[in-house]
């Protein structure tokens, strides 16, 4: 039998390199299926673990941001507690302004009465800062009070105290023409720092009441 080669051999010869090819082509081609089928099964794998591994580090991410308060946001936050804060702060706001319109209301009505006695004897004594206010006691003549600051030691027997007075007495009279108050109580008080004010209380009569004198205490009052 002579040589053969692949392309020229007759026979059972022939036959049985075709039978071995197609064995060959088959075993590769289930190797191949095999490999593609293992790869597709890890790569299947790996994106279940990356998958799971990243779901787990979301949770823990929320569990972190649930722990951790946040500006605006937190457990328990919501558009209803938003509103309730909302309202809660228009509360204040309104509870504030009335407030505020009701004590400048009450002043008003309490010293506005008084607001020309004020007025003129701020005009008569700049450095004096008047307060004045007035009304009566059952059985007692109704009162003007006027406090007025001085700038020296009041006492009865000063020239200084007695013009003061005269000119505090001779103002409430010509303002109360209606002969409103029938008694004058003038608190007189000169500040001394880090000591008690030195003060004198005058009482002095309105409108020539009748039976009225002129008295005066000294004293002092804490600061």
């Amino acid at each position: 039998m002579g040589d053969c080669g692949v392309a020229r051999c007759n026979g059972p010869t022939a036959g049985f390199n075709a039978v071995t090819l197609g064995n060959h082509a088959r075993w590769f081609r289930t190797k191949s299926s095999v490999i593609a089928e293992r790869g597709r099964n890890e790569a299947v794998t790996n994106m279940s673990a990356s998958k799971a591994g990243m779901m787990a580090v979301n949770d823990e991410r929320s569990a972190l941001d649930g722990a951790m308060p946040r500006h605006g946001a937190g457990p328990g936050y919501s558009a209803k507690s938003t509103s309730r804060g909302r309202w809660l702060v228009v509360g204040l706001l309104l509870f504030g302004s009335l407030a505020t319109a009701g004590i400048s209301t009450y002043w008003k009505v309490r010293l506005g009465p008084f607001s020309p006695y004020r007025r003129a004897l701020k005009a008569a004594f700049p450095d004096g800062a008047p307060v004045v206010e007035g009304g009566n006691l059952p059985g007692q003549p109704s009162t003007l009070r006027v406090v007025l600051r001085v700038g020296f030691s009041p006492t009865a027997e000063d020239a200084r105290v007695q013009e003061v007075a005269g000119q505090v007495q001779t103002l409430a009279n010509d303002l109360d023409a209606e002969g409103k108050y029938q008694k004058l109580v003038l608190y007189l008080m000169k500040p001394r720092p880090q000591q008690k004010p030195e003060r004198l209380e005058l009482t002095l009569p309105l409108h020539a009441a009748a039976g009225a004198t002129s008295e005066a205490k000294s004293g002092a009052q804490e600061r």
